[in-house]
């Protein structure tokens, strides 16, 4: 029986789930235009770029196929000299979490990724609504980050000899994701909208990836005086 991979929870969908969105995590699926399951379905950044540029130029009018070309980011161009993290598209969302770690030219360059890059804006005159748009691109760049970054990071998980306890990961992650969401709210680089869409997205994504336990950013964004309207 044939089998995909989710895009964004990377679980296993037979054929016999197959439908518009993901039965696990609700993530839109490829349904008619180009065949993305083998783009899905293939571990190596170099050989899904590869497929990924063959379909773009079979289809170059699809926003799927520019969408997976955005959150690739450079991992194909792993395993070259002078690489660092930023080859992982939502590393940009570091500047917020760890700015001081990073140089000023860095830093910049990061900032400027998350809403100015040639591979969002060839998305964003794909889409029929570039708003929709940039907050389901924002919260799964969110989400990638929360889980490689905070999640994956044994220093805010808190390892003790190599055993992380994953059911404290709402209450370890709580105080790195309010400073960010902190950052986010004091960047005015960023338009007061897109601050907005930032931080909205970012918390959705928390929520999503902690399984709705907020209570304890919740708590946190209040003593911190973080306003952030989740609507």
């Amino acid at each position: 029986m044939a089998e995909t991979t989710c895009p964004q929870c990377h679980k296993t969908i037979s054929a016999a789930d197959s439908a518009a969105f993901c039965p696990f995590c609700g993530a839109k699926l490829a349904t008619g235009g180009p065949d993305l399951y083998a783009v899905y379905a293939e571990q190596n950044p170099m050989k899904k770029h590869e497929l990924l540029l063959a379909l773009q130029a079979e289809y170059p009018d699809s926003l799927d196929v520019a969408e997976e070309i955005l959150h690739l980011g450079r991992l194909y161009d792993r395993g070259k000299r002078g690489v660092d993290f930023s080859i992982i598209k939502c590393y940009a969302l570091n500047v917020y979490l760890e700015p001081k770690a990073l140089h000023k030219d860095k830093r910049e360059a990061l900032r400027r990724e998350i809403f100015h890059h040639p591979d969002l804006d060839k998305c964003l005159n794909l889409c029929d609504d570039q708003e929709v748009f940039l907050r389901r691109y924002l919260q799964r760049l969110s989400e990638d980050f929360i889980r490689l970054f905070l999640k994956g990071s044994t220093q805010h998980m808190h390892s003790f000899f190599g055993y992380i306890n994953q059911s404290k990961a709402a209450k370890y992650l709580a105080l790195p994701a309010a400073e960010m969401l902190q950052a986010m709210q004091r960047d005015e680089t960023l338009t007061p909208a897109q601050r907005t869409l930032l931080m909205q997205a970012f918390y959705a994504g928390y929520a999503h990836q902690l399984n709705g336990d907020t209570s304890y950013l919740d708590a946190a964004l209040q003593k911190y005086d973080i306003r952030l309207d989740t609507k």
